[in-house]
Formats: C-alpha cells, structure tokens, sequence
C-alpha cells in the first residue's frame, strides 16, 4: 500500500498514511477497526473479498464472532452510502465505487523535523454524525484518531491551552495540558481471551467521548494501547505522557451479566478521585457497551472539571481556564444548596467567568458558561437585566462561532429559549447539540424542557429517562426529575408526577419549582391538604410568587396553572 497516495471516489478520500477519511475535505469520524476493513476492500476492489478473509485481515491471529465484521460493514455503508459495498450472497462483500489513486496533499500542519511527533487533538470535525438515542452502532466510530501518536521517548505538547508557554524544541515533557488525560485500556477479566473486543471497545469509545469534553486534551488510543497488560505506576505514566489524570478499569462478562468497574487517578498523586460500577443483563451488547461509556463519559466530564476546580482554587495567578472550569464546578455545586446561598454561587460563579473573559475574550467555555448562568438566575427570578437575549442568546452564539462543539452553550440557549416563549428554536437549538455529542446528558434533559410546552409530553418523558440512564448521578439530577414530573402533569398522570416531584426534592433540589409543582399535582390529583402544605413550603423559598409570574417564566404546562390556581396560588 502506498501511503503517500490519497484514494479518492466522489466526495470522499481515504489518506492511508493519515488513516483518515475526508468528505468534502473535512475529517469522518470512523473507527481504527472500520478504516481497516474499508481499506482492505478498497485495496481488493476488483475482486470479491470473503468474511475468512477479512476477518483474517483485519483482526489477524484473533478469534472473532462474524457478527462483529457485519456491524462494521453496515457503519461504513451508513458513512460511505448503501450502494458502497455490496454483498455477494454465499461469497463476501465488494467494493463498487471507481476509485482514483492520487498523491496525497503535503501535510502542512505537521510538526518541523527538528521537533518530536505530538500527540495533539485535531480540530473539531463540523459534520458529525448524529446517531440518535439508539446508538447501537455508536462504538463502530469510537476510535477516530484525535491525535499523532509520538513513537519516540520524547513526549512534547504543543498544547496551546496549556497553563504555561511550551518550549518547542527543549528537551523533556512540557507542563501538562489542563484536563489531560489518559484511558488506559479496560482489562479484560473474563476468563475468555475472546472477549477481548469488548473491553478494547469501552477503551476506544471513552476515549473519544473524553476528547469531546471542551478543553480536553485526551491521548490517542493507539498510544494508550501500548500499555495494554502492563502493570505501570499511574504516576510514571502520567510523567511518561504528559497527563495529569489517568483512568484505568476493568471489565468482566459472566454468563450474562456484564460488570465494568473504573477508577480515576491523579497521575501527580497517584490518590484515587473517583471510581465508579456499572453491572447488568446483556441483552444486546453493543448497546449495553454505549450505554457504559455514555453514562462513565458524563460521570467523567464533571469529576475532572471538579479535580481541576480545586486544583485552580489554589492557584495565585489562576488562568482564563482555571477560573472557568472554578466557574462551572461552583454552578454545579449550588444545585442542593438554599435559594440563598444558590444565588451567591451562581453571583460567584459568574464573576469568574467574567475574569476569565477579562484575561481571554475568545474563552468559548467561559462565554457559554456567562450565558448559562444568566440563563440560570432568569430562571429563578434573580435577573433584573432587561436585554436578555444579548447576555445569554449572542454570548453561547459567540461562544459557538469560536468552539462549534460546545455543547454547554447549546445548553444555555436552548433553556433560555425555551423559557423565554420559544420552544420551537429551543428544540433547534438542542437538536444541534446533540448532532455534536448525543451522549450530553444536561442537552438531552433541555430538550425534554422544550418539548414539554409544544405538548410533546410522551417524547419530554423519554427524553428525560435517556438523560438519567446516560448519567444517572448527575449533579442535576433533581432538576431533570422536575422535567420528567412536569411531562407526567402535563399528561395528567397527577400520582406519577407527585412522585417525581418528591424525588426531586429528595435528589436536593429544594427550590421553590418542584415545591409549587408538586402543590399543583396534589391539587389535582385529590390531595388538597399535602398540597397546601407544598405550596406554603414553595412561597417559603420565593415569598412574591404568583400565577402570572409563572405563566411568564415557567414552561407553558396548563395543568400547572390549572392546579395552582385550585392550591391557592396569587394571581398576581
């Protein structure tokens, strides 16, 4: 094969030296197993290639199940199109599109000779593949190559978002990047070398799923892989790559029963952050496999923003990235805390928002979160601003022309729209965030907050359901069983949005929302008494509440008004 040669068929290109795949000039995401079964299709293109083959091709020396190659024909055909490979029926699979070898295009990104391979993240790719909340296919594209992999000992990063300027061409690992992380990969402990394929799996789709994470800088699965078996310190890979935090777990299948264990280490301490469990049936497996690094990848996000937060706290002259990521734990944090005290953390938090803008005006992170949090106090009545709409709408479409993956501004938008009339451009707005990343659980909850005043109560039920199983121990959590019990009022199922009302409080939530909403459930559902006794404890939280102040701030559910108006809530 030559690798200085780009194999080229209508609006894509294959660039083998890369190991990349381009439509229209931008990279796909497709995984390392799936480039190395369309090559060799590609290569063998004038002949029909038998699944013996292949199989021997691209998994050599390994017993694999024939399913496995099925499912990676049917994610490159969802890529490439359906008419790309053909099934000879008893023979194999063929290559059918005329192909057009040409030189490949000289890398001008590429590091200078006189300085070391880096292992970077590659930019964000703009046309992402949205896969919808059934991704079973969703671990095909897991192990896209987010950076080069640096064969030599000297490990450089040219991270740019590093708290410290890197020396280019001096000797010796730089400062490492904030959010720096390894996923070492799962070790299999079943007692099936065959099963291999599915802890690799976990390994290459969290390691993907991380490097979306804003600021993230995530090691490359191929480089990560080389440790595969070893017992190395957490701290002298953590020197070794440049990394401040390393994620190692394991996986193990008995009969049909999955349980994947993982564990997350300050690669400078080598103390243990975090760890987590996640067991169940295997009914389909590559959709359990989603479902385990789905809910770990959401876990993870908010634990290294959370190590990084204290890290920063210490600091004496924080950076822009410091007092942003201080900014979102300190939002997150507030969520279980009284109505006073959450408003001086969401005060707090966006003041360091607005002095990371002041040190970085091109802070992406720091905009959405600035938008979040007006979005956020508008919510609870704390906003006396008047252009709204500049603060939180222009900041995350700031953000978003700046860092087109953030799904944190997507998030501040499309709640703020929602509660501001209009669902219709929420849902817009969520939808495109989810194209992004349909693993971000918080966007999955906002878009169940914008179907619930279309009336679209069963799709807000669901989507509120897949944002609890993606994280089901989330900092928001008491916020998402709100949406899920305002879906349930909406259908006028009263007891079952009762219940979740209740949840919501149990979870932490203790504001004045699930209070006056669990009020108007009891109203309706017969309980005049528990009702009185919710609404007293919800004007407790915001004493000036009054029905038309919700029409105006809360999301247009008849049955809320319905039902406090039958509680004895102000008209107003």
């Amino acid at each position: 094969m030559d690798t200085m040669v780009e194999r080229r068929f209508g609006r894509f290109a294959i660039q083998p030296a890369r190991r990349q795949v381009l439509i229209d000039g931008e990279p796909a995401k497709i995984g390392s197993r799936a480039f190395d079964v369309l090559m060799a299709l590609v290569e063998r293109r004038e002949r029909v290639v038998s699944k013996a083959e292949l199989l021997d091709l691209v998994w050599p020396g390994i017993a694999v199940e024939e399913n496995n190659l099925q499912v990676h024909i049917m994610a490159l055909r969802k890529l490439l199109g359906s008419d790309a490979i053909a099934t000879i029926p008893g023979r194999g699979y063929q290559f059918t599109l005329p192909v057009e070898d040409q030189p490949a295009a000289p890398d001008l990104k590429a590091p200078r000779p006189a300085v070391a391979p880096v292992e970077r993240r590659g930019e964000p790719n703009r046309r992402r593949v949205f896969f919808g909340k059934f991704q079973r296919l969703g671990f095909i594209f897991a192990a896209a190559l987010i950076a080069i992999v640096a064969a030599s000992g000297a490990w450089r990063f040219l991270e740019s978002r590093s708290s410290a300027p890197v020396a280019r061409d001096a000797p010796g690992p730089a400062q490492a990047a904030h959010l720096s992380i390894v996923i070492l990969p799962f070790a299999n402990l079943s007692n099936d070398p065959a099963q291999d394929y599915f802890a690799d799996g976990i390994t290459e789709n969290l390691t993907t799923d991380l490097s979306r994470i804003p600021g993230s800088f995530v090691i490359a699965r191929n480089t990560a892989f080389t440790f595969k078996g070893k017992t190395i310190d957490a701290t002298e890979i953590g020197k070794e790559l440049g990394v401040r935090y390393v994620l190692e777990g394991s996986a193990q299948r008995d009969g049909s029963r999955v349980r994947v264990n993982a564990q997350l280490v300050d690669a400078a301490s080598g103390a243990h952050l975090w760890a987590d469990r996640f067991e169940d049936d295997v009914a389909d497996l590559f959709a359990l496999q989603d479902a385990i690094v789905a809910r770990l990848g959401n876990a993870l996000g908010f634990e290294l923003v959370k190590a990084e937060a204290q890290k920063s706290a210490r600091s004496k002259s924080p950076d822009a990235i410091d007092l942003t990521m201080r900014g979102w734990s300190t939002m997150w944090g507030s969520i279980p805390q009284s109505v006073d005290k959450k408003r001086e953390s969401y005060d707090a938090a966006q003041a360091l928002f607005e002095r990371a803008l002041e040190i970085d005006a091109a802070e992406a992170d720091a905009l959405a979160g600035d938008a979040f949090a007006t979005m956020a106090k508008y919510a609870y009545g704390w906003s006396g601003e008047t252009d709204l709409d500049a603060k939180v709408i222009a900041k995350a479409d700031q953000a978003l022309a700046l860092a087109p993956n953030n799904v944190r501004a997507y998030h501040a938008k499309s709640g703020y729209l929602t509660m501001t009339g209009r669902a219709d451009e929420a849902l817009r707005a969520a939808d495109s965030g989810l194209a992004v990343n349909p693993n971000y659980a918080p966007l999955v909850a906002a878009r169940a907050l914008a179907e619930t005043p279309l009336g679209r109560f069963d799709e807000a039920k669901s989507d509120v359901e897949l944002a609890i199983r993606l994280s089901p121990r989330d900092p928001e959590i008491g916020m998402w069983r709100l949406f899920l019990g305002n879906a349930e009022l909406g259908l006028r199922r009263f007891d079952a949005a009762s219940v979740q009302y209740q949840m919501a409080i149990d979870a932490g939530f203790r504001s004045f929302q699930p209070f006056v909403s669990l009020a108007a459930a009891d109203a309706l559902g017969g309980k005049p008494e528990d009702a009185k006794s919710a609404l007293t404890e919800g004007l407790r939280l915001q004493p000036n509440l009054t029905v038309k102040w919700l029409v105006e701030h809360a999301p247009n559910i008849p049955p809320l008004f319905e039902g406090l108006r039958k509680a004895g809530l102000p008209e107003g």
